[in-house]
């Protein structure tokens, strides 16, 4: 796995930058730390629906919005019309996250998203 960077820019500093967060080696830990960052940046999921026990789904993206410690649970703010907002278990969320995509053979994960970091103007 690796974490890359996408981003989009121009004059002024424009646009977002996205990490991709793809490591076998990432634990929850670091999925944490990342949503605990908000609300500078947005933690966006890409997991496996069925693993979450929305059939027939597949591959999905939608973003994390909350964390509750007291019941290890993520809030997924899923954006498809068929399944709702709903709280997943730490290790059920981690179990969609893990797969790899049948179509494309990349890994799941997920991806930060930042505002750009606003750059100097020289006049």
């Amino acid at each position: 796995g690796g974490e890359g960077g996408v981003g989009g820019g121009g004059e002024g500093g424009g646009g977002a930058w996205a990490a991709l967060k793809a490591e076998r080696g990432a634990g929850l830990e670091q999925l944490l730390a990342e949503l605990r960052a908000a609300p500078r940046r947005l933690v966006v999921a890409n997991f496996h629906q069925g693993v979450l026990g929305h059939r027939p789904f597949g591959g999905h993206f939608s973003p994390l919005a909350a964390y509750h410690a007291r019941s290890d649970r993520y809030l997924v703010l899923n954006v498809w019309p068929h399944t709702p907002p709903a709280w997943y278990s730490a290790a059920s969320l981690w179990a969609s996250l893990l797969g790899t995509d049948a179509e494309s053979g990349l890994p799941r994960g997920w991806a930060v998203v930042e505002p750009p970091v606003p750059r100097p103007r020289c006049e």
